[in-house]
């Protein structure tokens, strides 16, 4: 896939704030830069700010969960796994997005720094792919029926918020652990989910819990233009012990393809 389509999204989420908070990952302490900073160095982190606290609260702002998760960081990785692989057969199925495309670009994976865990627990986020747009006639039903299937795992309904300049929609499901699913779309259709706040580190245990994610869509993983190579747990088809079981995306996207 081109980079043109890594390069949309930029627009929509990840230019603007993803790659700012790996490069601070102390975020909040942009708010403790004294006055006497020079005016570009603080427009500049004024901007960064914004990622975490900004004008677009439900989609970047900060959360504070007010429980946390009663599973492990790997199996809230596979638990997430599992539902996002979900929604993309959904929407691929039903609302005519198209075969979703793997990121070849940006990071697919990463530690969500919108949320406060307390200490000894840990929060990833993850969106593996994009496919074409939803379209307005579309948008609420898709919501629907995305909200069918995460609020057996505890998710409220979704929050919209108002349409972007340039056009498209954006939507968020909050958990109480500070589970957040975002869905977005303009050029390109996203899905975005951050996990509980879990027990463990960033990463740990990995690949343990990655098992689901189909050959076709593991491409970065945790490292921008996949450099290093992402290490991936072998591959275990819907149905197994260690696969998520709320996802038929496997199958139907990997066949014919072994």
């Amino acid at each position: 896939m081109p980079k043109r389509a890594d390069a949309d999204l930029g627009e929509e989420y990840r230019q603007r704030c993803r790659g700012q908070r790996h490069l601070l990952p102390g975020a909040l302490t942009m708010r403790r830069v004294p006055s006497t900073v020079g005016g570009l160095v603080g427009a500049l982190l004024l901007f960064l700010s914004s990622c975490v606290s900004g004008k677009d609260e439900n989609v970047n702002g900060d959360v504070t969960p007010t429980r946390v998760s009663s599973l492990s960081i790997v199996e809230e990785r596979r638990q997430t796994i599992g539902l996002l692989l979900s929604f993309y057969d959904m929407l691929s199925k039903e609302f005519g997005v198209g075969e979703w495309e793997p990121l070849r670009v940006h990071a697919q994976i990463g530690e969500n720094f919108g949320v406060h865990c307390p200490s000894g627990y840990a929060s990833e986020r993850y969106d593996l792919a994009i496919a074409g747009p939803l379209t307005p006639e579309k948008w609420k039903a898709a919501l629907s029926r995305m909200y069918k299937l995460a609020k057996p795992l505890g998710f409220g309904s979704p929050k919209t918020e108002a349409p972007g300049k340039n056009g498209g929609q954006s939507a968020v499901f909050a958990r109480p652990d500070g589970a957040r699913i975002l869905i977005r779309y303009r050029v390109k259709s996203f899905v975005r989910i951050d996990t509980g706040c879990a027990k463990g580190e960033v990463y740990e245990g990995w690949p343990a819990g990655t098992e689901a994610v189909p050959e076709r869509l593991r491409t970065t993983g945790r490292h921008e233009d996949g450099n290093p190579p992402e290490t991936w747990a072998p591959y275990s088809p819907p149905g197994s012990p260690s696969a998520a079981p709320t996802s038929s995306f496997v199958a139907t996207q990997t066949k014919g393809k072994e």
